[in-house]
């Protein structure tokens, strides 16, 4: 059974201190430092998204 507690959680997302004990146990600086080890360059998109100012 899933507890009431568990979809923020779960489907949130990290926060600043989840980020940061990840990259500590990964030896990492920075989030882009585990992009750059987990995207192949190939596939990365180098510029921003153009989006509706409604969006």
């Amino acid at each position: 059974m899933i507890e009431k507690n568990e979809f923020p959680r779960r489907h949130i997302g990290p926060d600043k201190s989840n980020v940061k004990e990840m990259l500590e146990a990964l030896n990492l600086e920075s989030l882009d430092s585990l992009i750059d080890l987990a995207v192949p360059t190939n596939i990365r998109r180098h510029q921003n998204l153009l989006h509706s100012p409604n969006l």
